[in-house]
């Protein structure tokens, strides 16, 4: 049974994915948690279970390796998801902060608010 944690109560690691700075944790994120203007997406490890990222998708049914949250969204393609090698993280920029924490980090450049968003 996977254990799913709230969005703005959680403490989360700060990563860089994509170039994109995101908050990470190794469980799901309860998307009814996530407030408007911020977005979760989650990634799947290789079939081989080598502990490598292989794939970021709003949801991962089988072999879920993590999920994380960013203040602007990632373009998934047609396909709705990326295909990743493993080295498109970076990790060990900052620990233990809260969505709080995060945004007041990175609003100003990274949130470019839009009140149509709908997505979570």
């Amino acid at each position: 049974m996977s254990r799913f944690v709230d969005a703005q109560s959680e403490r989360f690691e700060e990563i860089e994915i994509f170039g994109v700075p995101a908050l990470f944790t190794s469980l799901r994120i309860n998307k009814d948690s996530v407030p408007l203007g911020v977005y979760k997406y989650e990634i799947r490890h290789d079939d081989e279970c080598r502990g490598i990222a292989s794939e970021v998708a709003r949801v991962i049914l089988v072999n879920h390796w993590g999920s994380f949250l960013t203040l602007r969204p990632l373009d998934l393609g047609d396909d709705g998801r990326i295909y990743m090698d493993g080295d498109e993280i970076n990790y060990g920029i900052d620990s233990n902060l809260t969505l709080e924490d995060f945004k007041k980090k990175h609003e100003r450049e990274h949130y470019a608010p839009n009140h149509n968003e709908q997505e979570r």
